[in-house]
């Protein structure tokens, strides 16, 4: 096993930029697949052993999966696209940009039910 790994944390500006990205529909994450079974038939490199020298405590700080959508594959499974590369945020962050996700849908349909 090698060293155990940390998720380093991403910048204030970087995690509203990918809440942002999320609400518009150019990331897919894990969160949007319904059965956890075929992430790594989503995420192609989790099959691969992506995480496979990591140590446990550290494979179990992962907070979310996600990719930008133009990284797709051209395949698809279970109506889910298919990525050959895959994103990790840890807890702390994913929890972060979630939050950030529903301020910005509530915004809209603040913004949609004034009009």
């Amino acid at each position: 096993m090698t060293d155990e790994k940390q998720i380093a944390s991403k910048s204030h500006k970087e995690l509203t930029n990918l809440a942002h990205d999320i609400y518009k529909g150019k990331v897919f994450t894990d969160r949007s697949v319904d059965d956890p079974s075929i992430l790594p038939l989503v995420f192609m490199p989790i099959s691969m052993g992506a995480f496979s020298e990591w140590k446990e405590n550290s494979v179990t700080s992962i907070g979310m999966l996600y990719e930008y959508t133009d990284k797709a594959l051209s395949r698809q499974i279970n109506g889910c696209p298919m990525f050959s590369s895959v994103r990790v945020l840890n807890h702390a962050d994913a929890e972060f940009v979630c939050k950030r996700v529903r301020e910005i849908e509530k915004a809209v349909v603040k913004i949609v039910d004034d009009v």
